[in-house]
Formats: C-alpha cells, structure tokens, sequence
C-alpha cells in the first residue's frame, strides 16, 4: 500500500467503519444475543481486527505524554494480572482478558484520532457521527412502533427499547453524545436535513426511556441552542432572527411534543414514573455505593494497591449485594475502579479518564466558541454519566466519538478542514 493510498485509507475508509460498521456489527450481535441466545464473536473479532489495523498508528505517539501514561497503565495492568493470578480471590483471567482489551482497544483509537488529526476531513467524520446515529434513531422508532427490538427494562417497566442493541446504557450515553454533535452540526452547516437529522435522534433517544435517554436531549437542545443564539462566533453563520426562530421551534418542540411524549410514557407504569422522583434517582445508586464500600472497607495486603482485578470486585459485590452470590458491579465508574484495583492503581485508572475529560472541556476555557461549548458539554456529560450511571470507561461504542471530540476540541487543523460548512 503506498504512502498516500494508506494515508487516505486511514483518513477516510476507517472512519466510515468506526463509526457506521460498527453499528451495524453491534446490532446485530445483538440480535442474536436478544432472540435466540447466541454469543457471536463478531464484536471481538471486528475490534480486534480493528485494534490490529490502528495498533500501529495509535499505540505508540512519540513525545506524547498521555499516551505514554497510557502505556505505564498497561504494562502495570498486566503485572497486576499476575499478581491477582497467584494471590487474588475469584479470578478470572477471561474477564480481566476482556477488560484489558477495551482498555487498550478504548485508547488505540483514541490516538488513532490523534494520529491523523490534521488530516482528517472533520466536516465529513462529523457527518458519519450523525449519520449512524440517525440510522439507529430510525431503527428504534421503528422498533417501538412495531412493538419489535430489545425492552430496555423487564415487562414491568412497561417501556423503552434500545433497537438491536445489547446494552441499553452504552447506547443511550453514545446518542446523547452523538446529539450533542449533530446539534452544533444543524448550527453549522444550516441545511433543513441536518435539522430532521438532529430531531429524529432527539426522538429515537428519548425512546429508549432511560433516565439518561430521556434526560439528555432536553439538556443537549437547551445548552446549545441558547449557546449559538446569545454568542456569536465564525462557525455559526445565522441571522439572529433565525436563531430566534430556533429557539421558537425548540421551546414550541419541547412544550408540544417532548412534554406530552413524558407525559405518555408515564402513563405505562406507576413504578416507571416513581423512577424519575428525587429518591428513584438517587437510593438504588447510593445502596450500590454503600455495598460497594464495604467491601473496600474489607481490602487488606495487595487489594489496598491493586485491589482483585475487575472479576474479583465484581464477585465479592455480589456475593455481599445478592443472596445468590451472582456478580454485581456497583453501575459508577468512580466506585468501580477503586472496587476492581484497590486504591493505588484504581486511582491511576480514575486519573486517566479525568485527564481526558480535561482536554475535551478545558479547550472552551482557551477558545470558547460554539464547537469547543459542544466538546466541552459531550465531556462534562460522559464524565459525569461515568460517575452516576457508569459505562463510560473504557466503552468500546464510545472510543471514535470521543476520538472525534477530542481533535475538535483542541482545533486541530481548524482552518484547513471545518471553517466552510
């Protein structure tokens, strides 16, 4: 492959898989998983044929301080899989296999983004960003409409599907994320299918019934619209009667449609509403947390440093959580980590998303315009989605979206690819 046939390889076809394959790839595994029971490999075997392809371009950044951070975390993750094999209890060297793998496959392509930042074409990877998540957008509808899909909760809860997806929390966290996107998108580039784009996603996610997922849009519009109305900077280029109008349709939209569809939903279940009350959103995390500290409280030796690996967190939580002994994690990333690896190496685990964070939200304190206020609020949500709810360490679905935020963050080659919508 020649230089500059792999360099546009790399730069435009292994977008379009990161970020539309995969969803196709994820949904249907899935499916099989959902409907007949059966575990595909296809994910692993489509992140490791992935990992392998990028593992050049994004393991090792030379002069990189974070990456290399990154790369103390792994060779430090192995040596404590050693450990936990000899002295840690309910070992599993399959989960904490699988848990080392996110981790490097979550941060290769972090730097794979990196990697090509000044050669991306970002008005384009920010199109597949919004284009994948139309397509899951229209496939949820589709399968509320249809009463087909995977219920987000058990029959109790009476609602919710997350379409073909296994994991209703990564899903509804990757949409929020990927509305904050497509919001500043219609901004930009001010085409009337970008709007229906950002409004379809805004309906699919609320369909998810989450409190995430139904949360999150009326945050996103909120912040951003009233962000692009009231500043003003080179990306969005509207009068302001026009943001005027936006701002009309979005409260109109949210009196209207969002208000009545919440109403509607709470309508199915009195327990599903009795979710959304200040008690709901806060008791069963804080039982979680405080079973989760306990066990901590318990650590001694090595588990102090290193605590038992992910498998070994996992078990002694729900062995004390759950009469039957079945595993249990505590649902908050924070708790998690230090949970799975003690409070050294937990905290390291911690710092490094933190430090992420960090680059996607301080670039607003430096530049602060309608795309840095977009990168900022999709970091401060999946932090603090990580913190509340959990599934944002390390999420496999999550890594190219915020690859993508980070280079948009920091404006790289920001005159040369993103200034003419």
């Amino acid at each position: 492959m020649s230089g500059i046939t792999a360099n546009k390889f790399y730069t435009e076809t292994v977008p379009q898989i990161l970020f539309l394959w995969s969803i196709i790839i994820d949904s249907v595994n899935g499916a099989f998983q959902a409907f007949f029971g059966i575990h595909l490999p296809i994910g692993i075997i489509f992140r490791g044929a992935m990992l392998l392809l990028l593992f050049p371009k994004g393991f090792y950044l030379k002069g990189n301080g974070y990456n290399k951070f990154f790369l103390l975390l792994t060779g430090a993750y192995i040596l404590c899989m050693l450990a936990w094999l000899m002295v840690g209890n309910n070992f599993s060297i399959t989960e904490e296999a699988g848990v080392l793998f996110r981790f490097i496959y979550f941060f290769v392509v972090l730097f794979y983004f990196y990697h090509y930042r000044n050669a991306f074409d970002k008005r384009k990877i920010t199109a597949y960003v919004v284009i994948a998540a139309t397509l899951v957008a229209v496939t949820n509808i589709y399968c509320f409409a249809t009463d087909n899909g995977i219920k987000s909760y058990d029959n109790e809860f009476g609602f919710g599907v997350k379409a073909f997806f296994a994991d209703g929390n990564s899903l509804g966290l990757y949409m929020v994320l990927s509305l904050c996107l497509a919001i500043w998108n219609a901004y930009y580039r001010r085409g009337i299918q970008w709007w229906l784009c950002a409004i379809v996603i805004t309906a699919g996610t609320l369909l998810i019934g989450t409190r995430a997922a139904l949360m999150g849009p009326i945050a996103a519009w909120a912040a951003i619209v009233l962000f692009c109305t009231f500043t003003r900077d080179r990306l969005v280029r509207m009068s302001f009667l026009k943001r005027l109008l936006v701002v009309a349709m979005t409260a109109v939209t949210i009196i209207y449609a969002i208000i009545p569809l919440l109403e509607f939903l709470m309508t199915f279940s009195g327990f599903y509403m009795d979710k959304f009350s200040k008690e709901a959103l806060v008791s069963p995390r804080e039982a979680l947390i405080s079973e989760g500290i306990k066990v901590i409280d318990r650590y001694e030796g090595h588990e102090l440093v290193i605590g038992n690996g992910v498998s070994g967190g996992l078990y002694a939580l729900g062995e004390l959580y759950d009469s039957d002994g079945a595993v249990k994690s505590i649902e908050a990333d924070f708790y998690d980590a230090i949970l799975s690896y003690g409070w050294w190496f937990g905290s390291l685990m911690i710092l490094i998303n933190v430090v992420l964070a960090c680059k996607l939200i301080f670039p607003a304190f430096r530049r602060l315009n309608s795309l840095t206020f977009t990168t900022a609020m999709i970091g401060a949500v999946w932090l603090f989605a990580a913190y509340i709810a959990g599934h944002g360490f390390f999420n496999t679905m999550l890594a190219p979206i915020l690859g993508l935020t980070l280079v948009l963050a920091n404006n790289y080659g920001y005159d040369m690819r993103i200034d003419k919508p």
